[in-house]
C-alpha cells in the first residue's frame, strides 16, 4: 500500500536542468554560416569525428572569405576524394592540440604547433591577433571540446576546444609539390 505524504512535509523540488553543454568544435562551426566551406572540408576529409573528440584543440578556422580567395580550381582539388590526404595536411595545419589558448594567452611572436607538424606565428599588432599575418576576426569561441579563433587563414589547414576565425587561409607548404 502506498503511504500518505503527512500534511508538514512538502516533496523536494525537482532538480533545474542542467545547463546545455558548449557546442564541440563540429557543431560550432556548423552553426556559423561563414564556415560552411570549412565544414564541408572536414566532412571531405573525414575530419569532423577526430575534432568532435574529447581534444582540446585550438581551431584558426578559416571563413567562406578566406577559402574563396583561393584558386577555384585549387579547392576542387582538395575536395576531390583522390586528394583526402593533402586537404587533410592543409586542414590539420590550422588546429593546435593539446590545449585550447584564448587570445589573452597568447604571446607576441609565439609559435604554435600545429597537427600537421609545422608551426604557427602569433603576431599581437595594436590590439589584434594574427597568425601567420592573418587576422583573427573573432577570437575566443568555446567549444565544449576546446576553442576556434578565427581569422582568415591563408593556408587550407585549420578542440577543452577554441575556434579562432580567421579572414584568410594560412599558408602553409602542407606536403605540396611545386
Amino acid at each position: 500500500h502506498s503511504r500518505l505524504v503527512p500534511p508538514c512535509e512538502t516533496p523536494a523540488p525537482p532538480a533545474p536542468p542542467a545547463p546545455p553543454a558548449p557546442p564541440n568544435i563540429v557543431q560550432l562551426a556548423e552553426s556559423v554560416p561563414d564556415l560552411s566551406t570549412l565544414v564541408e572540408a572536414l566532412k571531405a576529409g573525414n575530419l569532423t569525428g577526430a575534432l568532435s573528440g574529447p581534444g582540446p584543440f585550438t581551431v584558426f578556422a578559416p571563413t567562406n572569405e578566406a577559402f574563396s580567395a583561393l584558386p577555384p580550381t585549387v579547392l576542387k582539388s582538395l575536395l576531390n576524394p583522390e586528394n583526402i590526404l593533402q586537404l587533410q595536411a592543409v586542414l590539420e595545419y590550422h588546429v593546435a592540440a593539446g590545449h585550447a589558448v584564448y587570445s589573452k594567452q597568447l604571446a607576441n611572436h609565439e609559435r604554435i604547433h600545429t597537427l600537421e607538424g609545422q608551426s604557427v606565428e602569433i603576431t599581437l599588432l595594436d590590439g589584434d591577433v594574427f597568425v601567420d599575418r592573418s587576422r583573427v576576426v573573432k577570437a575566443d569561441n568555446a567549444a565544449s571540446n576546446g576553442y576556434a579563433p578565427s581569422p582568415l587563414l591563408r593556408c587550407m589547414a585549420a578542440t577543452e576546444i577554441v575556434a579562432h576565425v580567421v579572414i584568410r587561409a594560412l599558408r602553409c607548404q602542407c606536403g605540396a609539390h611545386h
